[in-house]
């Protein structure tokens, strides 16, 4: 019972190493803070449609970041 719970959680550690190198989490917090950046620019809500992409592009990261660290973390 044990080899299969260690053989699962093996598993279950390459699918998220699959995950974070699928998402780029590993340049996450910089992106992040680059899009922090252009959001404190206030020419950039002159343009409602940019800044919306902005910042859905901004949650969508922040999302995926916190999803992967949280099952991380419950691993």
């Amino acid at each position: 019972m044990r080899a299969e719970t260690e053989q699962v959680v093996a598993q279950i550690r390459s699918s998220l190493e699959l995950v974070h190198r699928r998402q780029d989490l590993a340049t996450g917090r910089h992106r992040l803070e680059e899009y922090d950046a252009l959001c404190e620019d206030p020419d950039l809500w002159k343009d409602p449609a940019r800044a919306q992409s902005l910042m859905r592009a901004r949650q969508t990261l922040m999302d995926a970041m916190e999803a992967y660290e949280r099952l991380e973390t419950e691993l």
